[in-house]
């Protein structure tokens, strides 16, 4: 049995892909945007009440739903909340039972934009035409400077920036960027993760242009590794609500991936509990739980990890 133990720890290619949902940073009330397309409008509206289920009572925000196949946008006004209970108590352990204590989200059809039409249109235009045909952008052979694995851009701005000039030699990029400006003059600063980044090693992660710093940006809560688990980059990014469960697996052989992971759950302060199968023959996981936690009399959501 393994002990319980606490643990702290070229070539690149890029697809022009669209992600399932986009991000948006610089205003805490910035709207978010999602994707949904050849969507109805009845289809866009469960987008948005899903998306509103994941978020916690008491949220309320705008939602703009781009349905890029047909060059149009849906806009909602979303509100969590609990049903007939406190957002203190129905957060505090053993609550979930709690009739009370149901989560609930409302919905509100509103009509866009002009300027959000206008960037369905113009980002629309760029998804059919490069993106459904997975036209790759590749530096050229033997390329130095640009990072040989999602670690690696994580942790150097340098080769960050070398991707950002690759990507802005690009035509579709700039393309890409002068929709993204065009509507960021209306909504603010934003991220819009466009590009897919596949590094040597097969790791990857997404790159998007924000028009705030002027520059494309790797879009946070993107990175995975070659295997195709999500690296936490917070510890919510592995979740941010209580009684989730994640697992990641790594085949045998992978013990270098193994320690670059245990690493970063170290940087974010994520406790690992166990030690992996160093060398081993089989497949190994790592399961991770989150629960309710009270720190200073404030309810909030903690994680820990630990090998099976």
């Amino acid at each position: 049995m393994k002990s319980r133990k606490l643990y702290y720890f070229s070539k690149l290619m890029v697809l022009a892909v669209f992600g399932a949902s986009l991000w948006l940073s610089g205003q805490a009330s910035a709207a978010v945007m999602l994707e949904c397309n050849s969507c109805s409008s009845t289809q866009a509206s469960m987008k948005t009440l899903q998306y509103g289920k994941s978020q916690r009572a008491g949220a309320s925000n705008t939602v703009y739903v781009f349905d890029y196949t047909n060059y149009t946008v849906y806009k909602y006004q979303f509100l969590t909340s609990y049903e007939g209970g406190d957002e203190r108590a129905c957060s505090a352990p053993g609550s979930g039972g709690d009739i009370n204590c149901q989560k609930i989200v409302r919905i509100t059809t509103l009509m866009p934009e002009e300027p959000a039409f206008a960037f369905a249109d113009a980002a629309g235009r760029v998804y059919r035409a490069e993106a459904f045909s997975l036209i790759s952008i590749s530096p050229p052979q033997g390329s130095v400077g640009f990072p040989t694995n999602a670690y690696d851009d994580m942790q150097n701005a340098i080769k960050r920036k070398a991707i950002d000039n690759f990507l802005q030699s690009n035509s579709l990029a700039v393309t890409y960027k002068n929709a993204a400006n065009a509507w960021n003059t209306y909504n603010g600063p934003s991220i819009f993760p466009a590009f897919k980044i596949i590094y040597s090693d097969g790791s990857t992660s997404q790159y998007g242009w924000n028009s705030n710093h002027d520059q494309y940006e790797p879009v946070p809560g993107s990175y995975k590794d070659k295997y195709g688990n999500r690296i936490p980059q917070t510890p919510g990014d592995i979740s941010n609500l209580p009684g989730v469960t994640v697992i990641y697996s790594f085949p045998a052989g992978s013990d270098v991936d193994v320690g670059a992971f245990y690493n970063q759950l170290n940087l974010i302060g994520v406790p690992v509990f166990g030690s992996p199968d160093v060398g081993g023959s089989s497949t190994q996981t790592l399961t991770c739980v989150s629960t309710n936690v009270v720190v200073n009399g404030a309810a909030g959501v903690g994680v820990e990890c630990s090998w099976d």
